[in-house]
């Protein structure tokens, strides 16, 4: 029978350990729970009637209140059962720009949302969205429901994120009231 050394049998002991604590240390500290940047909607009611005007807020925080490089987003829709009149709103701290466009890529992987507005916010100084507080709105968006509105979905996908973060996006349901 082979004996071992009490410093050998330490030495391979912390060998063992060492990635263990160092993996709890991180975890404790925050490096392996990624923080998040989380975009949302807002609204009153999910509930519209044909032809009927409403308006839904797109919501953003970050999950430690932390500011950061910025973010992109896109918010799909279907052309189908609601037309985006207007974006209004928009927070203009970092502002890159709001565009609509068309869906030919499925980023949502949603096959009923045909179009989406894609809008993005930087800083290059790691301070967005400074002054505003969290949460914060992005925008708001105008919207129309069709004449023959049966429900859909508005999906929030994120195009770009700070590295330092983790990013999610929501979806809303927008039910019919006809029939109800």
């Amino acid at each position: 029978m082979t004996a071992f050394h009490p410093k050998v049998l330490f030495g391979a002991a912390m060998s063992f350990l060492r990635p263990i604590a160092l993996f709890s240390g991180l975890c404790l500290s925050g490096f392996v729970l990624a923080k998040s940047q989380i975009v949302s909607f807002s609204t009153d009611t999910t509930h519209y009637f044909p032809s009927e005007s409403f308006e839904v807020a797109v919501v953003y925080e970050t999950s430690d209140r932390g500011l950061a490089t910025g973010i992109g987003i896109r918010v799909h829709f279907d052309s189908a059962q609601i037309s985006v009149d207007s974006i209004v709103k928009p927070l203009r701290s970092g502002q890159v720009g709001i565009q609509i466009k068309q869906d030919a890529a499925d980023y949502d992987n949603d096959p009923s949302t045909d179009f989406y507005v894609n809008a993005g916010w930087a800083d290059i100084n790691g301070a967005w969205p400074g002054s505003e507080g969290q949460p914060t709105e992005l925008l708001h968006l105008l919207a129309t429901t069709a004449a023959d509105f049966s429900g859909t979905q508005l999906n929030i996908t994120i195009a770009s994120t700070d590295v330092n973060y983790a990013a999610s996006g929501a979806s809303l349901l927008l039910t019919s009231t006809v029939g109800d």
